[in-house]
């Protein structure tokens, strides 16, 4: 077989698909929005790695795994903080995708 897909002696020959051009300089992310997201990111996943989980350990000795309770202070705060990030981050992400 050649390098145009053409088999010897069989008559039979593939032509290769034309190649898209490739973009001359093409379309680049401003570098204030990759490091927003960048930022954004690493925010959202500090705020996600901080959340306390249930009862933990608790369930092993004994104590019930799930009892309703509401979110109060920081856990709230926290709670609300990594929606918002995580809003932020997806607008962030399409504003990136339309304007490349």
């Amino acid at each position: 077989m050649s390098a145009y897909g053409c088999w010897a002696g069989q008559g039979v020959c593939l032509s290769p698909e034309p190649r898209p051009a490739a973009r001359q300089g093409g379309a680049r992310v401003p570098t204030y929005l990759a490091i927003g997201q960048l930022l954004i990111a690493v925010a959202l996943i500090a705020a996600i790695l901080l959340q306390v989980q249930g009862g933990g350990l608790g369930g092993i000795f004994g104590q019930p795994d799930a009892v309703y309770r509401t979110r109060r202070g920081i856990e709230r705060t926290l709670f609300r903080l990594t929606l918002i990030l995580a809003s932020v981050f997806v607008v962030l992400a399409m504003i990136i995708v339309v304007s490349s």
